[in-house]
């Protein structure tokens, strides 16, 4: 089955870097070497399959290595990086990655047996893809290949894909922070929208945590164990990562920062090179937003 997709990941991904393809909600990544750069991104709630190679996603504290069948699975928006740490020109790093509609996971859990709640619920973890997965990721690449099936199979393939995703104990631990209604990790889901859909204001963490009908205290503890990072941290890596695709796009440094809430360029500048390895004038030719 990995061989099947390694084939037509190959077929689909002629470039190097990220490809797009017909399928909506897919792209293919391809590199043939473990000196690309780090790759920086806010990934929403999505999936990925690695087919061949090896990376290493990255957030906050928390390291993740994960190669052939193996799966990242990220059930809410998350700052992260990654770096490719198996790659050559003959077997290049090959990866699917599929975004998953949070609202549709949500409404097909209704229908799935009840959530085995987990002691360590996490936004982000690795596990093994089944026999079955893969079969439903294999016929969802076949279908760029029929445009005429799309509107009819499209819908269906990533219905069996969440249902699996569902099915699976491992998959359906790592997605309890968007299914279990009031429970705590739920509610650092409801903060996670909160501080990205605010990320460029000051947030009162302590009124955020009262919203939330959370203590404080309870409140950064669930936060961090989730996410890996504290509810500042969190808002700072968007922050951070969204002045990165300005200075891309040919913002100045003074511009990216004050466009992403900065009142300091200086602060701004330690924040960025802390986090980035380089001052954002350095890195601004290097940037490599996911696209």
């Amino acid at each position: 089955m990995i061989e099947a997709l390694i084939a037509l990941a190959r077929n689909l991904a002629p470039q190097e870097g990220i490809n797009t393809c017909l399928l909506p909600d897919v792209e293919i990544y391809r590199f043939s070497s473990t000196n690309t750069p780090p790759l920086y991104s806010t990934f929403s709630t999505s999936l990925t399959l690695t087919l061949q190679g090896q990376k290493e996603i990255i957030c906050g504290a928390q390291s993740h290595r994960y190669g052939a069948g193996e799966a990242a699975l990220i059930a809410l928006d998350m700052p992260l990086s990654a770096r490719i740490t198996q790659a050559t020109p003959a077997r290049p790093y090959l990866c699917v990655h599929i975004a998953l509609d949070a609202a549709q996971m949500s409404k097909t859990a209704a229908a799935s047996p009840p959530l085995v709640q987990s002691a360590t619920p996490a936004a982000l973890g690795i596990f093994t893809a089944d026999e079955g997965l893969l079969d439903s990721i294999r016929r969802l690449l076949q279908l760029a290949a029929h445009a005429e099936l799309l509107p009819q199979l499209l819908p269906l393939i990533h219905q069996e894909i969440a249902v699996r995703l569902l099915h699976h104990p491992a998959s359906r631990a790592l997605l309890q922070p968007l299914l279990t209604g009031s429970q705590p990790s739920r509610r650092i889901a409801q903060a996670v929208t909160l501080l990205k859909q605010n990320m460029y204001e000051k947030v009162a963490i302590d009124a955020l945590a009262t919203e939330l009908h959370m203590s404080p205290a309870a409140f950064r503890q669930h936060f961090k164990h989730i996410t890996g990072l504290s509810p500042l941290q969190y808002q700072k890596q968007l922050r951070l990562q969204a002045a990165r695709q300005l200075l891309h796009q040919g913002h100045t440094a003074a511009e990216a920062a004050a466009r992403v809430g900065y009142e300091s360029a200086s602060q701004f500048s330690r924040e960025y090179r802390r986090h980035f390895g380089s001052p954002p004038a350095t890195d601004a030719g290097q940037a490599q937003p996911k696209n």
